[in-house]
């Protein structure tokens, strides 16, 4: 049984039932009633797919139940049947939203072909719908939206999540190309006009982020994508996507801000702190090793330790790294520098991953000069008193 129902109105009982059983012996589930009042409490229990309204009725005219059967189920597909067929009625009911005009005495075989197309018909308009649905959701879910140009009329025809994301409703929504540029902050009109031009010139797809001012003041910052193509018609039309991008400019921009305010922190430090990989390889360095080494950062990346501070090819001996390598544990050992007065203290420190193995190091270069002298002045002061 075919799940479409399909409603008869006629007043002639014998045309009723042999409708119904025809219908029957093809599938269809149908549903027969001889008045226009019973057909419109019918329509509201339960909408027909297919509604067979023979044109005079006892209580009111099948142009006026097709009227009321399509105010209260608007998918309902209206195919009119009548024996007092005359052009002018033809012409109405179409306008009203007929599918079809059907002269009694009907073919049957023509007629139940007029059925399945109107059918047809009505479940292709409600996989669409259900696809516009579809995508509408996808669309807000996405934060995409998107936009058609008419090139010819310039006009342009939004869906209802670039409309959301303009803070416009379809119903108010201004088709003018001129009304968009409106929305788009005035610092930004310029970039985007050249970016659509350059597209319509070379018809090669265009991107182009700017800003928008929606109706309530706040700005928002989306990411255009179009491309020109052919209509079935053969009419240039400018078609894409728009998407709103704040949240991850705002997230960007947050990270920049903490990313400067760690690398300016890092390079106030007046300890020389380094990132090693587990081959002793910098990885990232602040600019307190210039002081010590005479090497500006950049320099210093990709340098392993020995090499750049001993000037060796291997670990000297008592190296805090590679005993931190074997024992996972912080290192920390202070020796003087060779040839000279300084002394440093130097503090190796594992870093793990999530599951306790071994990645990185952080090696800690403290200059303990002048607490070193202090001490040595205090020893031989002791010694002295002694």
């Amino acid at each position: 049984m075919k799940t479409q129902r399909i409603l008869i109105v006629d007043d002639d009982p014998n045309l009723r039932k042999a409708l119904s059983d025809i219908l029957k012996a093809r599938g269809y589930r149908s549903t027969a009633v001889g008045t226009g009042r019973a057909a419109l409490e019918h329509t509201e229990e339960e909408p027909p797919g297919v509604a067979l309204i023979d044109l005079r009725l006892d209580d009111m005219s099948g142009l006026e139940v097709m009227r009321g059967i399509k105010e209260r189920s608007s998918g309902t597909e209206c195919i009119v049947l009548t024996g007092h067929a005359s052009q002018a009625s033809a012409i109405e009911a179409i306008n009203l939203g007929a599918y079809s005009y059907v002269q009694k005495p009907y073919d049957v075989e023509q007629l139940l072909v007029t059925v399945r197309r109107a059918i047809e018909r009505q479940e292709a308009e409600q996989a669409l719908k259900k696809s516009e649905s579809d995508l509408t959701k996808a669309q807000h879910i996405a934060h995409v939206g998107s936009w058609t140009r008419d090139l010819e009329t310039n006009e342009l025809l939004w869906s209802q999540e670039t409309c959301r994301m303009f803070g416009v409703s379809p119903e108010d929504f201004d088709v003018r190309f001129e009304a968009f540029l409106d929305c788009v902050h005035r610092e930004d009109r310029e970039s985007v006009l050249k970016a659509v031009e350059d597209a319509l010139n070379t018809r090669e797809p265009h991107q182009v982020e700017y800003r928008i001012v929606r109706p309530d003041g706040e700005v928002r910052i989306v990411i255009e994508r179009g491309q020109v193509i052919a209509d079935e018609s053969g009419h240039p039309i400018q078609l894409g996507t728009v998407q709103d991008i704040t949240e991850r400019k705002r997230a960007e921009e947050a990270l920049r801000r903490s990313r400067d305010e760690w690398t300016s922190t890092f390079d106030a430090m007046s300890d020389w702190v380094t990132l090693f990989d587990l081959e002793a390889r910098i990885l990232r360095t602040n600019a307190a090793g210039e002081d010590l080494v005479g090497v500006p950062p950049a320099e210093m990346v990709g340098q392993t330790c020995c090499k750049l501070v001993h000037g060796t090819d291997e670990p000297i001996p008592g190296c805090p790294l590679q005993k931190m390598l074997g024992t996972h544990q912080r290192e920390t050992v202070e020796l003087q520098v060779p040839g000279g007065d300084r002394w440093l203290m130097i503090t190796v420190e594992p870093v793990m991953d999530d599951d306790g193995n071994l990645i990185r190091a952080v090696h800690i270069v403290r200059d303990i000069t002048e607490r070193k002298r202090a001490e040595e002045e205090k020893e031989n002061l002791q010694a002295h008193l002694l």
